[in-house]
């Protein structure tokens, strides 16, 4: 009797997963794979130039290999790209990116209480849902796996001075985060569970 191997392989183009049952006499052929960082320079009709920031080697990627990440593409940043047989087959992400607002309506005053979010168009194109106090020109940290939003998160490990009353974090080393308000304010939340009831300044 004959025995199988059930497996789940991931196109490295596509990213989709394909279920596959192999008999103990088959085999797959490998191959070599080789992850480069390269600098984002700018698209023309040929498609999207990167440049090796050491070499200074511009190599062009074609728009179906870029199309998963366009979005996130910003001249200037680095990203990593995927070899193999000296092909780029793949454009990696960092795990979060600083991104620019290009438009975003305004936001109704009183409902930040309310955990509200709204559309956000980044100078790229993507559609981030932000909270309700972020403005055109502002820069945001965004989560490339899903494209949401990023609050600020900070840790302590010691008291910090965070109001003008004296009022200090205590050494909880506990992780929190903070939401900006107008004025120059902050509001922060432990997950989503407000720490203080008024926000403090910064």
């Amino acid at each position: 009797m004959a025995s199988y191997v059930q497996m789940s392989i991931r196109s490295i183009s596509t990213k989709k997963v394909y279920n596959l049952r192999l008999t103990s006499n088959e085999s797959l052929e490998g191959v070599n794979l080789a992850r480069e960082e390269y600098e984002f320079s700018y698209i023309d009709g040929m498609g999207y130039h990167f440049m090796n920031p050491d070499t200074y080697e511009d190599i062009t990627v074609s728009p179906e290999i870029v199309e998963p990440v366009k979005d996130y593409l910003m001249e200037g940043n680095i990203y990593i790209l995927l070899f193999t047989d000296e092909t780029v087959v793949s454009v990696e992400l960092p795990a979060a990116i600083t991104m620019e607002v290009a438009e975003a309506p305004e936001g109704v005053k009183g409902d930040s209480a309310n955990n509200v979010y709204k559309s956000a168009t980044m100078t790229t194109g993507l559609v981030v849902q932000v909270p309700l106090f972020i403005k055109p020109g502002e820069k945001i940290s965004v989560k490339t796996e899903d494209g949401s939003y990023l609050p600020l998160f900070l840790f302590f490990e010691e008291p910090r001075p965070v109001c003008p009353d004296g009022a200090f974090f205590m050494p909880q080393s506990l992780p929190f985060f903070l939401f900006p308000e107008e004025g120059g304010y902050f509001s922060a939340r432990y997950g989503m569970v407000p720490l203080w009831g008024e926000s403090f300044f910064w």
